[in-house]
C-alpha cells in the first residue's frame, strides 16, 4: 500500500495491475455513468455529443463526467484541428480492463447493489416508495 500526501492528511492508495487506486482514481470509479464512459472510450474515441447521445444523458452530465475522468488521469483529450473535443483512455484508463481491475470494479458494483437492495427494503418496511436507482446502466 503506497500513500500520497493531501492537502490537509495523508491518503493510503491501493496499487493494483500497476493501477494507483488513489482518492480521484476511486472517485471516478464509484459511477455507473463513469463506468459505462470508459467502456464506451475503450471502443473508440469519442466525443461529447455521441458519448451523451450514446448514454441518453443530456450533454452536461456528461461532460461533468468526463471532467472528473480528466481529472482523475483515466482520459484525455485528443489534440485535433477539428471542431469537435475527442476523448480516448490514457494507459492508465487502458489498464483497469485487465482481469484484476475488473474484479474491484465488479465488486463494487456489487457492494453498491447491495446498499440499493437494503435501502429498498428499508424503504418498503417504512412504507416509502422512493428508492435510490441508477437511472442508466450500461450493457456489460
Amino acid at each position: 500500500m503506497m500513500t500520497i500526501k493531501s492537502q490537509r492528511r495523508i491518503i493510503p492508495t491501493m496499487r493494483t495491475n500497476q493501477v494507483d487506486l488513489d482518492q480521484e482514481t476511486l472517485r471516478a470509479l464509484a459511477s455507473s455513468n463513469r463506468l459505462c464512459i470508459l467502456k464506451l472510450l475503450k471502443l473508440k474515441s469519442m466525443n461529447l455529443t455521441h458519448l451523451s447521445k450514446m448514454l441518453g444523458l443530456p450533454k452536461s452530465s456528461t461532460h461533468k463526467d468526463l471532467a472528473i475522468l480528466l481529472e482523475s488521469g483515466l482520459i484525455s483529450k485528443i489534440a485535433t484541428h477539428r471542431k469537435w473535443r475527442y476523448y480516448q483512455l490514457t494507459e492508465k484508463g487502458n489498464q483497469l480492463f485487465s482481469d484484476e481491475s475488473r474484479l474491484i470494479i465488479v465488486s463494487n458494483e456489487i457492494s453498491r447493489s447491495c446498499i440499493n437492495l437494503t435501502l429498498d427494503s428499508d424503504a418498503s418496511r417504512s412504507g416509502s416508495i422512493d428508492s435510490p436507482h441508477s437511472d442508466n446502466e450500461c450493457s456489460k
